[in-house]
């Protein structure tokens, strides 16, 4: 018999060499891995060093860029070029202009200087000293003076490496002086800075002579610091290195591991081939994305592992061969002693069978993984062999509940889950299909306990309690039967008054907690009576029970329908976000309640009157709340029935005025009584009339005429907006053929498209349609559109727009300066004018703000090729204001205020 136990030894010895030796080929083959992964590591450094240098390199030119661009627009301020021609140079103040750049744009560090054509510098924004002839000491600016040219660049001088951009200043083609704009590096280094990388910028140290006024001050060695947000522990790094040799590296990053850091190194030479400046950027490694490499780490050491236990296996598997034979050997001498012990064991079991077959209840003995290793008569009497997987070893969930898993959860507890993890008896509630139906078991689970104190088995004993459960389930459906009744209209089998006054309470305390609203509608049926006498109670509860339905199907679900009795109803609405929504339900309450109603062979009409109170202006409790709903239900009741009334007189008013006024706006839509009138458009420079805008206007039958401050914001509100928006783009493209029809030249007629039109998906057929069937050429037309649309929703504002011109009609951006665009974007936008907003035009000439503004829109709209046009103009001073800074054409009441068609056609008449 010791066979078994000599096998053991030499399978323990031959697992030890196996790991032993596997730890060797693992140490082996982590080396290579190693190898390999560092190669992947250096790749990923480079890629992230190359991305990081080419973003600084972007920014680099994107402010050059901008600084000559601003250097470019602002060289055509009319007050440097009067100054320049008049020798006044003392009145140049650009200090407000750099004050405003440095606060709303990225330019913080920004300074100008305006040089006469002696090369003079007659105004420095940084200083008050001024007259010095700069051509003594900068051969760039006599070169300049010589090619009347731009030049931009990157420099290192007394004070800082900066962007330079220096513009000639001409008049009548003829040069008159310089202006130029000089800015520090630090908002390049701010953006790098905000990608999570630490930039230390500096100057070679073959200007460290050169920089006698240094702006930050900093130095590492000969190497001047140029950024302001320059990290001092990293310069203190640099400086406990030998920088000198970093800096002259040439490699594109150097990893510093200690330091969890990656520095990428990016170098800019002067125009003359030197060493200009050197840009070292740390990248931390949590912005590297190491996951690539770990995986590939990870699935080449599985690899090895696996071939490696392959051949383990296959020489274990010829070792377990050759000791088969001592096996089976072992196997039939223990056999026979199994044989007698388990005819022993059996005579055990026939006993304890016989005893627990005698005990009336269920009773099963199952040990840890639910096998039931005994069962009495009782028990066997759930057993069904379809069920039954392992007849020998059945489960004692496969023998009670025919299930294939033990049981779990609330309604199926397991009890010798229960025992084993309290180690203590447990009760438990179970539900049992047997023969004949279901039965509900009270299970009482015992532990069984071996030498060692451990739960070997528990004794299940089973007791039938369906009976008493039934009796149970009886007396609480009587109960709930007995609470609904009590709480809901028998015949609608609506809430009743009780359970709406309960919730009521409860919407209130959630719309205190909220600071929400809660609406009460009151609702009784007009002349209820005289369809009850007439008919019969048959018909008046029949039309009682369709109301119901049809009120139910008007609310949402979170609210509450209630009947309070007789034809009263009432409406529990909760979370009602505005006064709009609950006058939207009422009316559509309203309408389903006046829909025919089919009893037998009659067809039944009645209307509501409806009270409406809300929390918390009405009421702050249910039951005044109730009772101002009920007050307002008779107030409709007065004025005429089938109508809806406020508790509050005023809410009441508004609401009407909205209804009326909508539905006015309906009517006058479908009788034309929508007209336009056109305001003229000229050029103040000889006065020709350039083209006209087309204004809506609202003639009323009863009325009179109503102002578009009242109507247009009622259209945009309901929707309207768009049917009226395709109304006045009709009447202008006919009334332009009209005139181009009778040889006369009204110009484009510039027409408002809303945002709710542009959004419509199919504005683009219905452009085309109207311009085709008015026989309209595109090029008549003008649309305007505002600004802030087209801030709002850019990518959607450009692809639509460009839809729109394709047709060939003008684009114009309204109210232009108040939505603040974006060059970029304003860049894209296939639009051919600008509108300076009539804000910015009624207090010019003399506000600075106004008048800087106007300018600079001028000044862009010029730079950009675009045609710009000044609203509002009313006054001689504002016309010549506009004149001098290059706007010549404009709209307001100095020429004309908005005519009609007729007056339009006389005035065009009369043209030379």
């Amino acid at each position: 018999m010791s066979t078994p136990y000599r096998k053991n030894a030499l399978f323990g010895r031959y697992t030890l060499w196996s790991l032993l030796i596997y730890m060797v080929v693992l140490g082996i083959g982590y080396g290579i891995i190693e190898r390999y992964v560092t190669g992947l590591r250096t790749e990923l450094y480079r890629e992230h060093a190359h991305q990081i240098k080419s973003q600084v390199q972007l920014y680099i030119d994107a402010k050059a860029e901008s600084v000559f661009q601003l250097a470019l627009a602002l060289s055509g301020d009319e007050s440097i070029k009067q100054a320049l021609l008049s020798g006044h140079t003392e009145q140049i103040d650009l200090q407000p202009m750099a004050s405003m750049l440095r606060e709303q744009t990225p330019l913080k560090y920004l300074w100008m200087q305006v040089i006469d054509r002696n090369g003079v510098s007659v105004y420095r924004s940084w200083t008050h000293k001024t007259g010095d002839n700069l051509l003594s000491f900068r051969s760039d600016l006599a070169a300049m003076l010589q090619s009347g040219k731009a030049q931009s660049s990157i420099s290192v001088g007394l004070f800082d490496m900066t962007f330079k951009s220096t513009v000639p200043i001409y008049h009548e083609g003829k040069l008159i002086g310089m202006f130029e704009i000089v800015s520090k590096f630090n908002s390049v280094a701010e953006k790098v800075a905000a990608q999570g990388v630490m930039p230390i910028f500096l100057a070679d140290k073959r200007y460290y002579e050169q920089i006698r006024f240094p702006f930050s001050k900093l130095f590492v060695g000969g190497y001047y610091v140029v950024n302001l947000n320059a990290s001092h522990p990293h310069l203190d790094y640099l400086r406990s290195i030998d920088y000198e040799k970093l800096l002259a590296d040439q490699r594109l990053f150097v990893d510093l591991p200690k330091r969890r850091e990656l520095l990428a190194l990016h170098h800019m030479d002067d125009p003359g081939g030197g060493p200009m400046a050197h840009f070292l950027l740390f990248i931390p490694y949590d912005q590297l994305d190491f996951s690539r490499i770990e995986k590939r780490r990870r699935d080449l050491l599985i690899t090895i592992t696996i071939f490696y236990w392959m051949v383990a296996m296959l020489g274990f598997a010829l070792y377990t061969r050759r000791q088969s034979r001592h096996i089976e050997q072992f196997n039939e001498a223990l056999s026979l002693q199994v044989e007698e012990k388990t005819r022993a064991l059996d005579r055990q079991h026939r006993f304890l069978q016989e005893v627990i077959d005698g005990v009336s209840e269920s009773v099963m003995v199952i040990d840890a993984t639910y096998n039931v290793v005994l069962m009495n008569k009782v028990a066997k009497e759930h057993y069904d062999a379809d069920f039954i997987a392992d007849p020998h070893l059945p489960k004692c969930y496969e023998v009670s509940h025919h299930r294939t898993t033990p049981c779990d959860g609330l309604a199926h507890p397991c009890p010798l889950h229960e025992v084993l993890h309290n180690r203590v008896g447990s009760t438990v509630l179970h539900e049992h299909r047997v023969r004949g139906g279901t039965h509900y078991y009270e299970l009482t689970a015992t532990p069984l306990f071996d030498e060692h104190g451990a739960v070997r088995a528990i004794i299940e004993v089973g007791h039938d309690v369906t009976s008493h459960l039934m009796a149970q389930n009886q007396l609480r459906e009587q109960k709930e039967s007995l609470d609904y009744m009590a709480h809901h209209d028998p015949l609608t089998a609506l809430p009743n008054r009780a359970l709406l006054m309960d919730r009521l309470e409860h919407a209130i305390l959630r719309a205190q907690r909220d600071q929400s609203c809660v609406s009460v509608l009151f609702l009784d049926l007009d002349r209820f009576k005289q369809i009850n006498d007439s008919l019969g109670h048959g018909a008046g509860d029949e039309l009682l029970v369709q109301v119901a339905n049809r009120l139910g199907h008007c609310v949402r679900s979170v609210d509450t329908v209630a009947r309070l009795g007789g034809d009263e109803f009432t409406i529990l609405l909760e979370a009602c976000s505005s006064q709009n929504d609950v006058i939207d339900i009422v009316e559509k309450l309203l309408e389903q309640v006046a829909s025919p109603i089919f009893y037998r062979d009659q067809v039944l009409y009645t209307s509501a009157s409806v009270g409406i109170s809300i929390y918390p202006y009405d009421g702050l409790s249910a039951e005044e709340l109730l009772r101002n709903a009920d007050a307002a239900m008779y107030r409709a009741k007065e004025e005429g029935r089938n109508t809806y009334q406020f508790y509050t007189a005023d809410m009441t008013e508004r609401a009407m005025e909205r209804v009326v006024m909508e539905s006015a706006m309906r009517k006058g839509l479908q009788n034309d009584e929508f007209f336009l009138e056109y305001q003229p458009q000229y050029d103040c420079r000889d006065n020709t009339l350039i083209g006209m805008e087309a204004l809506v206007r609202w003639m009323h039958p009863k009325l009179g005429r109503i102002s578009p401050a009242q109507f247009i914001p009622l259209a945009e509100e309901t929707g309207l907006i768009v049917p009226l928006g395709e109304r006045v783009l009709e009447l202008s493209a006919a009334q332009a053929a009209l005139w181009r029809s009778q040889e006369l030249n009204p110009g484009r007629i510039a027409v408002n498209l809303s945002v709710k039109q542009l959004r419509q998906k199919n504005l683009l057929e219905s452009i085309r349609t109207i311009i085709k069937e008015r026989f309209c050429s595109p090029e008549w037309i003008e649309l305007e559109v505002t600004e802030g649309y087209v801030m709002e929703h850019p990518d959607e504002a450009i692809n639509r727009l460009r839809e729109i011109r394709s047709t060939g009609i003008s684009l114009a951006m309204d109210d232009f300066g108040t939505g603040y665009s974006s060059l970029s974007l304003l860049k894209r936008l296939p639009i051919h004018k600008l509108k300076i907003d009539a804000s910015f035009i009624r207090d010019i000439p003399g506000d600075e703000e106004d008048e800087a503004i106007t300018c600079t829109i001028i000044d862009l709209a010029r730079h950009m090729h675009l045609e710009v046009i000044a609203e509002g103009v009313e006054t001689l001073r504002q016309k010549e204001f506009l004149l001098t800074h290059g706007c010549n054409k404009i709209q307001g009441f100095l020429y004309a205020k908005p005519q009609s068609a007729e007056q339009i056609t006389l005035l065009l008449r009369s043209k030379p």
